[in-house]
C-alpha cells in the first residue's frame, strides 16, 4: 500500500511541469520564499555571534532542555517556507496557489508581529542587525505576498 503510494506520488510528479516551462510567476514566488529561508536563518545566525564576543546567549530561566515549541517555530519558519518554494516549481493548481497565499500573507503577518513585539532596537550594534534584517524580510515579503496574490488570482 505504501510502495503504491509513493509510485503514485512519483508519477504525479514526474506529470508536472518542468522548470523551464513553469511561469515567471512562480519562479519568482519560489525565489522569494528561499530568499525568505535564508534570511530567516541568518536572522538565528546572528543570535549565535554573540558568543564570539564572550556573550552568554543562554535564554533566561532555561534548564538545558529544548522545549517542543523550538521544534515547532523552526518548522514553521524554516520547513514550511523551504516547501512553499519546492512546491511552487512543482505544483500549478488553483487550490495551491490560494494555499501558497495565504501561507505568504501569514508569514508577513508573522515577521511584522516579530518586529513590532521587538521594537525597533538600533543599539548595541547585533541588535541593530537584527532590526535591519527583519526589516528587510518584511520588505521582501511584500512582493511575495502581491505576486503570490496575482499568481492565485490568474488561475
Amino acid at each position: 500500500m505504501v510502495v503504491h503510494a509513493a509510485f503514485e506520488y512519483i508519477r504525479e510528479v514526474m506529470r508536472a511541469p518542468s522548470v523551464a516551462t513553469m511561469t515567471d510567476s512562480s519562479l519568482r514566488i519560489a525565489y522569494l520564499w528561499l530568499v525568505l529561508v535564508v534570511g530567516m536563518s541568518l536572522h538565528a545566525s546572528y543570535d549565535l555571534s554573540a558568543i564570539r564576543f564572550g556573550v552568554d546567549v543562554t535564554i533566561e530561566g532555561s534548564k538545558g532542555v529544548v522545549p517542543w515549541s523550538n521544534f515547532w517555530l523552526k518548522t514553521i519558519f524554516y520547513v514550511v517556507p523551504t516547501m512553499f518554494g519546492t512546491a511552487c516549481v512543482v505544483f500549478s493548481g488553483k487550490a495551491f496557489r490560494w494555499i501558497n497565499f495565504a501561507g505568504a500573507a501569514l508569514f508577513m503577518l508573522a515577521n511584522f508581529s516579530h518586529i513590532a513585539s521587538q521594537g525597533f532596537h538600533l543599539s548595541p550594534p547585533l541588535q541593530a542587525a537584527q532590526t535591519v534584517l527583519l526589516v528587510a524580510m518584511v520588505v521582501i515579503n511584500v512582493p511575495l505576498v502581491m505576486q503570490s496574490f496575482r499568481y492565485a488570482r490568474a488561475s
